[in-house]
C-alpha cells in the first residue's frame, strides 16, 4: 500500500479547518444517505 496518504489510518480530521471538516461531515452524511437508496433498491 506505501504511504500515499489516502490511508483512513493516517487521515485526521483535526488537520482540516472549521469549515473544511464541516464540508467532510455533510460528504459522508450524504454517503450514507445514498448507500441507504442504493440497498432500499435492490
Amino acid at each position: 500500500m506505501g504511504t500515499s496518504g489516502h490511508s483512513l489510518d493516517t487521515f485526521n480530521i483535526a488537520d482540516l479547518t472549521p469549515e473544511q471538516q464541516r464540508i467532510l461531515i455533510e460528504i459522508r452524511r450524504r454517503k450514507t444517505e445514498l448507500l441507504l437508496e442504493i440497498q432500499v433498491g435492490i
